[in-house]
């Protein structure tokens, strides 16, 4: 996917022209296609923020399964991601042995090296993983995933399922800086995907 290099920059500034909008659209909320129906695991990404979270109990409580929460980069009070993840987990309701926790990353691809790293401990070689993150997201957990497989030759099929946040809607985004914001990011990171 090739990215112009000019988008994250425009993006910042509002309003923001239609075109880029639909580009944006395009390439952040377009990525899930459908509920996949198969899955062992479900891994949730690290994040500050708990949308991650409730989005893997939703699943979780559609048909109970192994939880991965990966994040080790630690949150205000200084605890981890995940195990802020596992408390509320466990606070909801989930079986503390269908939660595993990988508590050494600190960015995407450490989230998904190591975490596919402990699956395979943990007897998981065949695994059809369900990852869980932000739907702007996804394109970049994608590549990173086919990257990781490819490099370590995990043979794991993976699906992604959007979590969301208020602001993230593909009709609104534009409209909070701080969304901008992350989205911009996002882009600059992508476009290391695409050369």
């Amino acid at each position: 996917m090739k990215m112009n290099s000019n988008l994250s920059e425009r993006i910042l500034k509002y309003p923001v022209c239609k075109k880029d909008k639909e580009v944006i659209n395009s390439l952040f909320f377009s990525s899930v296609k459908k509920f996949p129906k198969c899955f062992d695991v479900i891994m949730v990404l690290g994040s500050r923020r708990k949308n991650r979270i409730l989005t893997a109990l939703r699943l979780y409580f559609l048909k109970p399964m192994i939880i991965l929460l990966s994040g080790g980069a630690k949150l205000n009070d200084q605890i981890k991601e995940c195990y802020r993840d596992l408390e509320y987990a466990i606070a909801h309701g989930v079986k503390k042995n269908h939660i595993i926790c990988e508590d050494q990353s600190l960015n995407t691809y450490q989230n998904i090296l190591y975490s596919f790293h402990l699956l395979r401990e943990r007897g998981y070689i065949f695994s059809k993983i369900l990852i869980v993150t932000s739907d702007y997201h996804i394109p970049r957990v994608q590549a990173i995933v086919e990257q990781v497989i490819q490099d370590y030759h995990f043979h794991y099929e993976c699906s992604y399922f959007p979590s969301r946040s208020r602001h993230q809607y593909a009709g609104g985004w534009f409209l909070y800086p701080t969304v901008r914001q992350e989205f911009s990011e996002e882009i600059d990171k992508l476009s290391h995907f695409s050369n």
